[in-house]
């Protein structure tokens, strides 16, 4: 199925992806967010100092579904964290990375710009 998508016209492989994108047809597409935090020395500081703010934007976002999960991701040691994980709703790829650019943790240089937004998918037994 993957080469078929592939194979498709951009705009062809986005409605594939929407039909397959959930069994509830309300249902909006997911993304999975990846960001790695800055490595310099001051970055671990800047994220504490970041994170009230972070945490309040993510949990008024959870109210109102825009966002379904998140969490750091930790060291190996887990003694810090490196990273956070999201898995947010929105309509199009676009709305996600406005979202996201806009997160207290990239306006005050905690994650790095290069963060990842990929298509996921919660099936309906798992939410």
């Amino acid at each position: 199925m993957r080469s078929l998508l592939l194979s498709k016209p951009f705009s062809t492989r986005i409605r594939l992806a929407r039909t397959f994108s959930s069994t509830s047809p309300s249902a909006l597409p997911q993304w999975i967010l990846r960001a790695d935090d800055e490595t310099d020395s001051q970055a671990l500081q800047r994220r504490l100092e970041a994170r009230p703010a972070h945490l309040v934007r993510a949990a008024e976002a959870k109210k109102t579904g825009t966002v379904l999960l998140g969490g750091a991701i930790m060291s190996e040691s887990r003694d810090r964290m490196v990273g956070s994980v999201m898995v947010l709703e929105f309509e199009t790829r676009e709305e996600a990375e406005e979202w996201v650019i806009n997160d207290p943790y990239i306006k005050n240089r905690v994650w790095q710009r290069s963060f990842t937004l990929e298509p996921f998918r919660i099936p309906d037994n798992m939410k």
